[in-house]
This record gives structure tokens, C-alpha cells and sequence, in this order.
């Protein structure tokens, strides 16, 4: 299907769009006081423009517009959901203008939009992909001109598609407004939340046995405190009966006798203690126990949310002469992954398939698939990497 895309929006803290013509007065009019996400459907003679603008959070936006010729949709909000995960999730993951930093916050990749043209084309041929196999936007041809009246109407998100199409013949513009932008608490703010979480809990768990140890310490020094008294307290017995022997005046004895009870005190008063260090001891185990278990969970959900997304492909090069895709990838774990090889010549539509089955290092590294059907190489063909129903990556050639 042909039609003309455009990305416009604020890299580099000002107004930027790709390809650069008359529109840009239109567009920019379209991003003033934006507040979550906005789509917007404006008809010009025969050309029909839909236009879907995001707020990224931290005063930063982004949108995309297709223009048709003598095409519309009956599902203006199908497409404008697509579009939106063309910004959340094939942009983001790709690196295509988007990329997310270390805090889950979404940031520009470029200063401006036309630094990055291949970013563009592989947009595009997302976009030609989905409208060229997917009919779930209703394509409808349009006989005649748009002959109604210069206004804007404003409807929610939650209007119903028939309503939208009924005021785009009545009002050459209407503003379907979403209430919120793109979800900046996604899986990687998730994982950095978590990875945040297991740090703090190694802090405890070592401040924990730290404290276990000084415990310990002083639960010995308790011990040595108990002999030495035990050996005190033979002493003064050893001068009891010496004093006795030597038939000492019986005051001296009271004197000995009231020693004698208060070291028993003492070594009572001391168990007391020692039983009291004894349970703080096991609660303190028990806490530890608590947060190491705490930390295994944390790193499960981890480890969970890397299956998700086992593999990706970063880049590609396709070789006309010698019928070679060799990409570049990053997987979270070694081993064979089944994988195809998706190819769309865009000048027909036909598509072919190569199906391979690579061992694929931890970490980065790169992959060669032979094609075995040959290519014209003066046309453009789309190549996306597929694995277990999920497009991975591609390029455009």
C-alpha cells in the first residue's frame, strides 16, 4: 500500500521532523499541549493524514504520521493502537530514534530525525508490512474530495470508531485524545528495581551477620566471665575452710558467707543475660532467613523476565551475490534456538522463508543463513528474524 510517513517530535530539547516539507506547521500545531497521547485524523483534498503523538515523559514527545491517497480506515483507533506500539515497543527495542537508560526512562538515540535514516527506512517497512497483511484497519477507497467544513472536533479514546469516521466527513480534522503516554514503569525499570532491591537486601543480610558476629564475640566473652567467677568463687571457698580451720572469729565468716551470696546473685543475674543474647541470637537467624529467601525470589523474577526475551538481533547485512544474511545478536543464554528467516520483496509482496536451527553464544556475537532462492537485488527486501513467534530484529536491504 502506498503512502508517505513522517516522524516529527523534540530530540535535542527542540522541533524536529523527517522528511522536511510544508507539514511542519501542521504537525507542530498538533504537539501543542499534549498530555498522554494524542491521534489525529486531518483530511486535505484527496490526501487523508493520520497522525498518533506521544508523551515519553520529561517534557519529550514523538509522533508519526502517514499520509494516504483516496484511503482511509473504517478503525482509526486499531491503527492509532498500532502506532503507539510501534513507539512503545518495535522503536524502544530496536534502538530506532528510542532507547530506554539505565532507570527505565525513555530518551532520543539521535539529535535529530534525519540523523538516523536507517531507523526510518526499517520503520517504514514495519509500517508496509502491517498495512500490506493486516486488514484489521478496514482499508476503504475514497470516491471523491473532502468537501466539508475547515474545523476541529475533539473526541476521547474511548469513542467508538464509527463516531471518529462520521466526524472525519463532517470536520476536515478530529482530535481523538488519550489520557496517558507511553508506561515509563516497563520490564527494564522493573529489573532495575529489582536488581536495586537484591542490593539492599545483601546490605541487611551482611549488616545481619555482622551483628550475629559481635553476638558470638560477646556470648564468649559471657563464657570466660562465668569461669573466671566459678574460679573467684573456689578461691573464696578454698578461704573458707582455711579461715574455718584456723577457727577465724565468727565474724569473719558471716563476712565470707554474705560474699558467697552475692556471687550467687551475680551468676544468676549473668544466665539471665546469656538466655536473653541466646534468643535475640535466633530471631536475628530467623530474620536472615527471612531476606535470603527474599533475595532468591527477587532473582527468580529476574531470571524470568530474561527467558522473555532469550535473543535479539542488533543488526544485519544481506549479500546479493553470495545469498548471505549474516546478523549480529545478543543472547542472555548459550544453546540452539530454532529461528526463520522472514524475507518480503516489497516490490511484489511475495515472502519467503528460511527456516535454521544456530548455537548461539552467551553475550554478543554474529550469524550467516544462506538464502537459497535468489533475490533481485534492484528491488528492496525486508528481512525480519522470527523466534518462537516473535520477530527479533531485521534490517532492510
Amino acid at each position: 500500500m502506498n503512502f508517505n510517513l513522517y516522524v516529527f517530535g523534540n530530540p535535542g530539547g527542540k522541533y524536529s521532523q523527517y522528511p522536511q516539507d510544508y507539514t511542519q506547521k501542521m504537525f507542530a500545531e498538533a504537539c501543542r499541549d499534549l498530555s498522554g497521547a494524542r491521534g489525529v485524523i486531518y483530511r486535505s483534498h484527496d490526501l487523508v493524514h493520520y497522525l498518533f503523538i506521544e508523551d515519553l515523559g520529561n517534557g519529550k514527545l514523538i509522533g508519526i504520521c502517514l499520509i494516504f491517497n483516496h484511503i482511509r480506515f473504517e478503525y482509526p483507533k486499531k491503527l492509532f493502537g498500532f502506532l503507539r506500539s510501534l513507539i512503545e515497543n518495535t522503536a524502544v527495542r530496536n534502538r530506532n530514534y528510542l532507547e530506554r537508560t539505565q532507570n527505565g526512562d525513555i530518551a532520543f538515540t539521535v539529535a535529530e530525525f534525519c540523523d538516523d535514516i536507517k531507523a526510518y527506512d526499517y520503520l517504514k517497512s514495519v509500517i508496509n508490512a502491517a498495512l500490506d497483511y493486516n486488514n484489521d484497519f478496514g482499508t476503504e477507497e475514497l470516491s471523491k474530495k473532502y468537501e466539508g467544513i475547515h474545523r476541529t472536533k475533539y473526541v476521547a479514546s474511548g469513542e467508538d470508531d464509527s463516531v471518529i469516521v462520521k466526524l472525519s466527513d463532517e470536520s476536515n480534522r478530529v482530535v481523538v485524545e488519550y489520557e496517558s503516554g507511553i508506561d515509563s514503569n516497563y520490564t527494564e525499570r522493573i529489573i532495575a528495581s529489582l536488581r536495586s532491591r537484591i542490593t539492599d537486601r545483601d546490605s541487611v543480610i551482611k549488616e545481619l551477620n555482622d551483628r550475629v558476629s559481635e553476638l558470638e564475640r560477646k556470648k564468649k566473652q559471657y563464657h570466660k566471665v562465668v569461669l573466671l567467677f566459678i574460679l573467684v568463687l573456689c578461691c573464696c571457698v578454698g578461704l573458707f575452710f582455711l579461715y574455718n580451720s584456723l577457727t577465724e572469729t565468727e565474724g569473719s565468716l558471716r563476712d565470707t558467707r554474705n560474699d558467697l551470696t552475692a556471687a550467687k546473685n551475680t551468676i544468676s543475674s549473668k544466665n539471665d543475660t546469656i538466655e536473653s543474647i541466646g534468643r535475640r541470637n535466633d530471631s536475628l537467624n530467623l530474620a536472615l532467613q527471612r531476606e535470603t529467601l527474599l533475595k532468591n525470589a527477587a532473582e527468580d523474577v529476574v531470571d524470568r523476565v530474561k527467558s522473555l526475551v532469550p535473543v535479539s538481533v542488533t543488526s544485519g547485512h544481506y549479500n546479493y551475490g553470495a545469498r548471505e544474511y549474516k546478523f549480529n545478536y545478543h543472547s542472555f543464554e548459550p544453546g540452539s534456538k530454532s529461528m526463520t528467516l522472514k524475507i518480503i520483496n516489497e516490490a511484489n509482496g511475495q515472502i519467503y522463508y528460511e527456516n535454521f536451527t544456530p548455537h548461539l553464544n552467551e553475550g554478543t556475537g554474529s550469524y550467516t543463513v544462506y538464502v537459497s532462492r535468489y533475490l533481485d537485488g534492484s528491488h528492496w527486501h525486508t528481512f525480519e528474524v522470527w523466534h518462537n513467534g516473535h520477530i527479533i530484529g531485521g534490517t532492510r536491504h
